[in-house]
């Protein structure tokens, strides 16, 4: 399967924008929020495989994406929005419920880590430092087999090396998506499909 090209994620970007633009005047700063490239990625991969499970771990405008397309897919979709921080929890379904979004998706990483659920999609924006590389690990075996792994922050050297070890040990090819993802400041994501 071929990688995404930015026609294919460009759609989704101008689906998200006003809300985008939302979330960094009233919620987060813009440096600190997910580039609006890498949510339109997200999108995208829901609506291309078709996901009925999607997850983001770090919650804040990708919970935002998630629940939106499972608002418009037209099919039962199940979100977990996982954080564990208690203001950004707060905030982050605050702003669903602002957009008249489901917000009980929102939930601890203690929650998250005492199920057993699967996802089709995975956005892991987790935390930072050796937290996120650790969780890179726990959210590999938290997907479905053929499912997606978006990884954010992979300018970030620990990121993207941690993120090569577990595809490698997965055997999981990584999806190019250096170019859609990239954002003014260099910041973008990596991705697998498994």
């Amino acid at each position: 399967m071929s990688a995404p090209t930015k026609s294919d994620t460009l759609p989704y970007m101008v689906k998200l924008w006003d809300a985008y633009v939302d979330y960094c005047r009233n919620v987060s700063k813009r440096s600190m929020a997910i580039n609006i490239e890498t949510a339109a990625l997200l999108w995208y991969e829901c609506d291309r495989s078709q996901a009925r499970s999607v997850c983001d771990l770090g919650s804040g405008f990708t919970s935002y994406v998630l629940a939106r397309y499972a608002a418009e897919s037209g099919y039962p979709v199940s979100v977990m929005s996982v954080d564990d921080d208690v203001e950004w929890m707060t905030k982050s379904a605050g702003f669903l419920r602002r957009h008249r979004l489901p917000s009980e998706s929102v939930v601890s990483y203690d929650v998250w880590s005492g199920c057993a659920d699967m996802f089709d999609v995975i956005i892991h924006d987790f935390n930072s430092g050796g937290t996120r590389n650790r969780t890179m690990w726990e959210v590999a075996g938290r997907v479905n087999p053929g499912g997606v792994i978006i990884f954010d922050d992979m300018q970030n050297d620990g990121h993207r090396t941690e993120m090569g070890r577990v595809a490698v040990a997965h055997e999981w090819p990584l999806v190019d998506v250096l170019m859609i993802s990239t954002d003014e400041t260099h910041r973008y994501a990596g991705m697998v499909r498994t």
